[in-house]
């Protein structure tokens, strides 16, 4: 509102002092006609005086933010009415008058457009009325002077606004065109993002209030979560290429996401060859359902492999890796964590530290499950008898073994620069 109603002052104060100062002028060429000197003279210097005498108080206003838009269009339409009764009064020719009008009227179009042009004319028309009602000299005698004085200013205001019409559209235009590059680049970087930030994250973020406190709020919901790792990879980062290292890796990684999302789970974690899925945090899934889930995406692993396997054995090239996972079902943390520098939208709970734990404790190529996920799934889902095991930190933990139904191969793509192996 402030930067409005300095804008409305500056647009508008060009047209004012030269609507004023022409019109005072055209009254000093009129002393040679039948008017009274002195009503000429007086018209003359309030014309001369009054744009200074204006600039003084709402110059001042506008500097201090006092006048808002509303009040400094009905300031200028009391100016309007004040101006036409002192035309009316003074019974300027109609060359004069037609001037001063379109002086006025340029000044109104300025500030606010057509809405203050319509609300200004009637004023100044009406006002002009009644100064010629109440006028001591009647007459419409006019110069040459002050007619060829009219007809400049006719002009000149006529192309005056014109010109800042022009002005304004280049302007509009290119703020258009830096609006159009501006969101050009938002929506592309969004897509580029879409890849980093997960489905329920994005739903999070959609749905987050504007505010200061612009963070996820935390939520405990029941999930089912697995951490998967590879076998022997520390061995393979000391033996490869970091190009060659990345092609392995995203092949896997690729194929790890593609399962995940079948079973209508989601890559929370990526890292390194470690990936942390979760089921049940999109959609509203039961436990039974996201439990299933996540079991029927663990089996599949072992086949994910022996795909890896044979698109390496195409390019010639094999190398021995192997998988585990470990799968636990509870109650879990959901939020942002870290400062205002640096968040992190990820879960925290028991299951997730199980998880991890079990896929340390399971045998290459195959998977351990913990006693809620095996109770979820039971009698839908074929797992081993169930193990006893010590589990630092945790204390003994039951854990159900994967039945291995297939030995699929366990080879994989080898890096193509491999330093000391042979494939």
């Amino acid at each position: 509102m402030i930067l409005a109603s300095r804008n409305l002052y500056h647009r508008a104060r060009p047209f004012r002092f030269g609507c004023y100062w022409a019109t005072g002028c055209i009254c000093l060429l009129l002393l040679e006609t039948a008017r009274p000197w002195w009503q000429l003279v007086l018209t003359a210097a309030v014309f001369f005086l009054w744009p200074v005498m204006e600039l003084a108080v709402t110059g001042r206003a506008a500097k201090a933010s006092a006048f808002s838009v509303v009040r400094y269009g009905a300031f200028y339409c009391a100016e309007c009415a004040a101006t036409g009764a002192v035309l009316g009064w003074t019974s300027l020719p109609p060359l004069a008058t037609a001037a001063g009008v379109v002086a006025l009227m340029a000044g109104a179009a300025a500030q606010a457009g057509w809405r203050l042009l319509v609300i200004a004319l009637p004023v100044l028309v009406f006002g002009q009325l009644v100064g010629t009602a109440v006028s001591p000299g009647m007459t419409t005698e006019s110069t040459s002077w002050a007619d060829g004085l009219s007809v400049i200013v006719l002009l000149g205001f006529s192309v005056s606004l014109a010109d800042l019409s022009f002005r304004q559209t280049l302007r509009l235009n290119a703020r258009r065109r830096a609006l159009a590059s501006r969101s050009a680049a938002l929506e592309r970087l969004n897509n580029r993002l879409e890849n980093y930030i997960p489905q329920s994250l994005r739903l999070r973020l959609h749905h987050l209030p504007d505010g200061p406190d612009r963070r996820c709020s935390w939520e405990r919901r029941w999930l089912t979560v697995a951490f998967v790792d590879l076998v022997g990879f520390t061995r393979l980062v000391e033996q490869s290429e970091a190009e060659a290292l990345a092609e392995v890796l995203n092949d896997y990684l690729e194929a790890l996401a593609g399962a995940v999302a079948c079973q209508r789970g989601e890559v929370s974690k990526l890292m390194g060859d470690g990936v942390l899925v979760a089921f049940g945090l999109v959609g509203g899934a039961r436990r039974r359902a996201a439990a299933l889930d996540c079991l029927n995406f663990c089996q599949q692993l072992p086949q994910i492999m022996s795909q890896l396997a044979r698109r390496g054995r195409s390019r010639g090239e094999l190398l021995q890796l192997r998988m585990r996972a470990g799968v636990a079902s509870g109650y879990c943390t959901l939020g942002d964590w870290g400062g205002n520098g640096r968040l992190d939208f990820t879960m925290i709970g028991a299951p997730v530290n199980l998880a991890s734990r079990l896929q340390a404790q399971a045998r290459s190529n195959g998977f351990l499950v913990d006693d809620a996920t095996a109770a979820l799934t039971e009698h839908a889902f074929s797992l081993g008898d169930a193990l006893l095991l010590d589990i630092r930190g945790l204390g003994e933990v039951r854990a159900h073994p994967s039945v291995d139904r297939s030995r699929g191969s366990d080879m994989v793509p080898a890096p193509r620069h491999n330093k000391g192996h042979t494939a």
